[in-house]
């Protein structure tokens, strides 16, 4: 619980359980409200709407800390409306949350010592090196993100790969929703061009054209769905339509691709704290995004709960490729999306090996069934959270 003894730092974004950035903030201010040696403060009002996946048990511990967070949110704010424009000076360290070419949000802050959390797919940053400048440190999660930026600035840099909460997801036996004879095969993550469900959706197509008991389960919607998705279709025949109150319509796009409505399963935008029950129904994974600035929480969470999981050979899938479960598939080695994204590493997974990787899964369920792992999933977010701290108390010492 909140211990007035501890010195405070800013972790300027916003807890949230809808999308990566919230989920990382969550789970770093609950270590360091209730064990670790600094006390947090989120850069946006830590609301109920915010919070709702959070037990009733560590929401009544945390409370105390979401109070203190934001009475001191609530003068930020009052002093932002009351200086427009002008950068708020205050002697905390802050970690600011960036992505492509240095972009943040929450306020216009400057701390004590300003360390840059920094997640990246795009690779041009000759433009922005002035805004780095801003910055004492920076903190990234996969080795990818490390060697582009090393290139760039002789700042330090911390490679603080990100986790899985293991007391959520890990193997255990399934409910059985679906038929014992059915191979069941999950995929997840916002739609989009980087995370590849196109290339998803054409493998599926060719695996499943000549069976009838594989389904295709979907979690693609997200609260970015309309801005991302709309007519988006990479390398399939007809577009995804997104409608700008229901969403993505992921049946309808698959069944206009050539598969089977029945072979379909979307879940809609379903919580964060209902994942774990749904991968456990599930046979394997598939994750073939063309690039990842971090580790791929999706994958990640899936591997964790026992899930063979095919993931493309690029960028911050590079760091999990050793993790239990994790099945490589093999990259178009041209790079791709640089004249749109300025990138190098990007890549495009290679559609027949994902058939054939399938295929394998497919057969060792018909002859002795799909074990799934005994051993804990090897990185958490409390590792990642102790050595957050610790990245910071050494910058700050």
């Amino acid at each position: 619980m909140q211990n007035e003894n501890k010195p405070s730092i800013l972790l300027n974004w916003q807890i949230s359980e809808l999308f990566g950035w919230g989920i990382a903030g969550s789970e770093i201010f609950t270590y360091l409200a209730l064990k670790g040696k600094l006390q947090p403060v989120m850069g946006f009002p830590i609301q109920d709407q915010y919070v709702n996946g959070i037990d009733n048990l560590r929401k009544s511990l945390l409370m105390p800390s979401f109070i203190a967070s934001n009475d001191l949110v609530s003068q930020l704010t009052s002093f932002s409306e009351n200086n427009p424009g002008q950068t708020i000076k205050i002697n905390l360290p802050v970690v600011h949350a960036l992505g492509n070419q240095f972009s943040t949000g929450g306020f216009s802050i400057e701390g004590q010592v300003n360390l840059g959390r920094l997640v990246f797919e795009v690779e041009n940053f000759q433009n922005y090196l002035n805004i780095s400048e801003k910055y004492d440190a920076f903190i990234v999660a996969s080795q990818w993100n490390y060697d582009v930026l090393r290139q760039y600035t002789d700042k330090p840099i911390y490679l603080n790969h990100e986790g899985v909460d293991t007391t959520k997801f890990y193997p255990s036996p399934k409910l059985g929703l679906f038929n014992q004879e059915d191979f069941v095969v999950f995929s997840g993550g916002k739609v989009e061009y980087r995370k590849a469900q196109d290339l998803v959706l054409e493998v599926f197509k060719r695996f499943s054209s000549n069976k009838n008991d594989v389904k295709l389960v979907t979690a693609w919607q997200s609260i970015y769905s309309f801005e991302l998705s709309q007519g988006f279709k990479g390398v399939l025949d007809a577009g995804l339509s997104v409608d700008s109150n229901l969403g993505a319509n992921i049946k309808q796009w698959a069944v206009d691709n050539g598969i089977s409505q029945q072979k379909i399963i979307d879940l809609g935008q379903i919580p964060h704290q209902m994942m774990p029950s749904v991968l456990r129904e599930m046979d394997c994974a598939i994750q073939l995004s063309r690039a990842e600035g971090g580790t791929n929480f999706v994958a990640m969470e899936c591997m964790a709960s026992g899930l063979p999981t095919l993931l493309s050979e690029c960028t911050g899938h590079l760091d999990i490729m050793s993790y239990p479960n994790a099945i490589p598939v093999k990259v178009l080695p041209h790079p791709i999306a640089q004249h749109i994204y300025g990138a190098q590493d990007w890549r495009e997974a290679d559609i027949a090996d994902a058939v054939e990787k399938l295929e394998e899964l497919y057969a060792q369920k018909k002859q002795h069934g799909i074990v799934r792992p005994s051993d804990h999933f090897p990185r958490s977010w409390m590792q990642h959270s102790i050595e957050f701290e610790n990245i910071v108390l050494s910058l700050t010492a």
